[in-house]
């Protein structure tokens, strides 16, 4: 039901958090896998270009690129928590199957700051198709807590709005949501990730509603 790109697919892969700053590091290379059951197997590697740049890429193996939801970005960190007292950061993307499953351009902002013990994130991003006049925009929002020096919890959830009046050519969707606990459990420079709920998908038609579950492994050097 979920499309692993934009803000929701960044909630479902755990990247390398600084935890002095809250922002991701600034070395170093990350590999994230996630598998999620409507879409099987996905791969993201992401890297750092100087101290505030980071450029990603990813999909789905053996797939093509619509089939496998090809997804090029790059964002860039604004602010850090540990100078600024908030992290923020622009970024933009390409996906070759976005909302609708069309080829979009996309641009993102987004914010993270620890607030007693818990870490506050969010993000909201403007996405516009290639080939047609067609436009959404999501909200996505984590809050989650250490339990211990491996162990985090909380909960996630986004929320994706169609703009445009509709579309000829069928694969209309008017929005869709999701949202629900997550876990992640730290292990040296591993993290795995574990994020449920319940999700719904709205046509001009029907809406469509049941429960998810994704896991999401990274590693980073």
């Amino acid at each position: 039901m979920m499309a692993a790109s934009g803000v929701a697919g960044a909630q479902a892969q755990p990247v390398a958090q600084d935890r002095a700053g809250g922002a991701p590091t600034t070395g170093g290379a990350e590999v994230a896998t996630t598998m999620l059951p409507a879409d099987g197997l996905r791969i993201t590697v992401e890297t750092a270009v100087g101290e505030r740049l980071r450029v990603f890429g990813g999909g789905s193996p053996g797939a093509t690129l619509v089939e496998g939801a090809a997804t090029l970005g790059a964002r860039y960190a604004l602010t850090t928590e540990a100078h600024d007292g908030v992290a923020t950061w622009v970024g933009t993307r390409y996906s070759a199957a976005g909302h609708e499953g069309r080829p979009e351009l996309a641009v993102t902002a987004a914010a993270c700051k620890h607030t007693g013990a818990f870490v506050v994130s969010g993000a909201v991003e403007f996405a516009r198709e290639l080939a047609e006049d067609q436009r959404d925009a999501e909200l996505g929002v984590t809050a989650a807590r250490a339990l211990s020096r491996r162990l985090e919890v909380g909960v996630a959830g986004h929320a994706t709005v169609d703009l445009d009046p509709g579309r000829a050519d069928g694969g209309e969707i008017r929005w869709e949501a999701s949202g629900g606990p997550t876990a992640t459990l730290h292990v040296g420079r591993l993290a795995l990730l574990v994020h449920g709920g319940a999700a719904a998908l709205a046509t001009p038609y029907a809406v469509a509603a049941g429960p998810f579950a994704l896991a999401s492994v990274a590693g980073w050097f």
